[in-house]
């Protein structure tokens, strides 16, 4: 938002009418002095007059006192990946209160303060206790609320609902989120095709492409998010866990999952290991492991969203729809090492730490962690 600069403002636009302090005196109903006073900073117009002024420089009373309310869009990326950045080398308390400071002063940007929230949520576990973690997950909580009842944007709206859930869901209040998503989910047309038949008869083919691109992509990860969450209620059905998890791979390997989101891939790739161990299925479990180490050590650094040879229009729809553009939601170093660490230092795993299949998979893992910042890459 910046400083007030109100004298600042009021002596360049004189300047730039060609006019003396007397005549803008004259106009506006107070004396030279006033004026003067007013352009050196020694004090400020009545409130009264501020709409006289900004009349009169045909300006409106935001730009006469210097006042901007919002962020632009790159300003709110640069935002975003600077404090990113800070949460992993400054300490937590000193980024959040910055974070506090920015929400307050920009408090009617609602894109900004729904990454404020989305930093707040992504961080949150590297407080010292359950306590502080829960205050912040309040904190992001208050201004997603904020969020999704007065922004006038549907889609930023729903997005902070879904946040705002999973808030919920972390506070360990499942009503709530019941109550704010609603018990049952409701029947799902996708509006894609419309859309794309809208620009077809406009006579812009490639805009049609685009949408239902975009939404052949958006149903892909949201049936993949499904699935893993289905895996976790199948756990006590060996059966239906691992009809789940085979068919999660056939899809996953048809869309190239690996390579087009890794990190929706490597997350399933863990809570099915998760599930197999809890089943007692060893084999299994390592034959997940494989696949996340696979990946992880692949060719998949930098993280970011991006399409392929088949969502060919992917990478420009995601750079124009998403406020931070395909930049991932914390800092790459950070989330190298978490996906390193997710295996090596799990103690969900201390089970398997003889297993000779485990180790390998470990060392491999310890050498791409040591191999460098050259395929991880960081945001700058």
């Amino acid at each position: 938002m910046g400083k007030i600069t109100l004298a600042r403002t009021i002596a360049e636009k004189r300047h730039e009418r060609g006019i003396t302090q007397e005549q803008l005196a004259e106009f506006i109903g107070v004396t030279k002095a006033s004026v003067s006073k007013w352009e050196t900073g020694q004090s400020l117009p009545d409130l009264a007059l501020l709409p006289g002024l900004a009349a009169y420089f045909n300006i409106s009373i935001d730009e006469l006192i210097g006042f901007r309310p919002d962020m632009t869009r790159e300003e709110i990326r640069h935002f975003y990946r600077k404090t990113a950045r800070a949460f992993t080398c400054r300490p937590l308390e000193e980024v959040m209160e910055e974070c506090r400071k920015t929400a307050k002063e920009y408090y009617s940007c609602f894109p900004l303060l729904f990454q404020i929230s989305s930093l707040m949520v992504n961080h949150c576990s590297l407080c010292k206790t359950p306590e502080e973690q829960n205050l912040i997950l309040r904190e992001a909580k208050e201004l997603l609320t904020r969020v999704r009842t007065e922004s006038r944007d549907v889609s930023l709206a729903k997005q902070a609902l879904s946040l705002e859930a999973y808030c919920l869901i972390a506070l360990c209040q499942p009503n709530e989120a019941l109550d704010l998503l609603a018990d049952e989910p409701s029947p799902y047309l996708p509006s894609e095709p419309l859309i794309a038949s809208a620009w077809q008869m406009k006579d812009q083919p490639e805009r049609a492409v685009t949408v239902l691109q975009a939404g052949i992509y958006q149903d892909l990860l949201g049936l993949l998010n499904q699935m893993s969450s289905y895996l976790g209620l199948c756990t006590n059905n060996p059966e239906a866990f691992r009809e789940t998890w085979r068919r999660i791979c056939i899809l996953a390997d048809v869309f190239q999952v690996q390579q087009l989101n890794p990190g929706v891939f490597l997350s399933i790739c863990l809570g099915c290991a998760y599930g197999f161990l809890a089943q007692n299925d060893s084999t299994s479990a390592l034959d997940a492991l494989e696949k996340y180490v696979h990946c992880a050590c692949g060719n998949i650094y930098p993280l970011q969203l991006h399409g392929d040879r088949y969502f060919d229009r992917l990478d420009n729809w995601l750079d124009d729809r998403l406020e931070l553009g395909a930049a991932p939601p914390r800092n790459h170093a950070a989330i190298r090492q978490d996906i390193v660490n997710s295996v090596t230092e799990n103690p969900a795993f201390l089970s398997l730490k003889d297993n000779p299949r485990f180790c390998a998979l470990n060392l491999k893992l310890e050498k791409f962690a040591g191999s460098g910042s050259h395929q991880g890459g960081t945001t700058t």
